[in-house]
């Protein structure tokens, strides 16, 4: 499908190289902002995207949707929230189309209808590889985390490591291991079928039952053990 546009005297071309993209700069700027401050290069060229989708009707490429999906990864790896990263996309969509009839002359009400199909279908494909991108990266994080959770415990029970590298390593699941803890090890009376699921429910039952304080929470040997503070705060 290719739409029938014309191009302004005084508006922008939005293909242009220099300054004639100083409106999609805008865009992606005022989107970061709506957003609570997300990062604007996690749009990486998905305006440029819509707007090749509103002029040509053209569909995102495997490549195109890759990019987004890697941005999808570097936004959970930033620490951004999934919602927050949708809705940077979201915002910077619905500002595009609101900015494009400045840049594009549609030639007639059909051609806009089209122009804004492209767009939407465009702007859906992009979220999903987003949302895919973010997913992954997450379960990518997790599983490294349980495995650093698997370790420190190993080191920690083994009691022959090298103190002043357990206390670097506990530091970023919140323990102070220049403090005295305990340690609890718990047998189930059964295999372990998702181990993240129990961890996790088992980590909001102890801080449930002896407060908001550091706990490590993890698995050996089929066994959880949980790491906490020996003294309250």
């Amino acid at each position: 499908m290719t739409h029938s546009t014309e191009r302004p005297d005084g508006p922008p071309d939005p293909h242009a190289r220099s300054s004639g993209l100083a409106w999609l700069h805008r865009v992606a700027q005022e989107a970061s902002r709506g957003a609570g401050g997300v990062p604007v290069e996690l749009l990486g060229g998905f305006l440029s995207l819509l707007v090749e989708a509103a002029t040509t009707g053209r569909r995102p490429d495997k490549a195109e949707l890759d990019a987004v999906g890697l941005n999808g990864r570097r936004a959970a790896e930033l620490g951004v929230s999934a919602g927050n990263a949708v809705q940077l996309y979201l915002s910077a969509a619905w500002r595009l189309w609101r900015e494009l009839p400045a840049a594009v002359k549609f030639s007639d009400s059909t051609t806009t209808a089209d122009a804004a199909e492209a767009v939407m279908r465009a702007v859906d494909r992009a979220v999903a590889g987003l949302a895919e991108g973010y997913t992954a990266a997450r379960r990518d994080m997790m599983r490294s985390e349980e495995t650093l959770r698997r370790e420190l415990i190993e080191d920690l029970l083994r009691g022959d490591a090298d103190v002043g590298a357990l206390v670097e390593r506990a530091e970023p699941f919140g323990l102070d291991m220049a403090q005295p803890h305990q340690v609890a090890l718990a047998a189930p009376p059964g295999r372990l079928v998702d181990s993240e699921a129990a961890l996790s429910s088992l980590e909001r039952a102890v801080v449930q039952g002896i407060g908001d304080r550091d706990v490590l929470v993890a698995t050996k040997d089929g066994s959880i053990v949980v790491v906490a503070p020996a003294t309250p705060t």
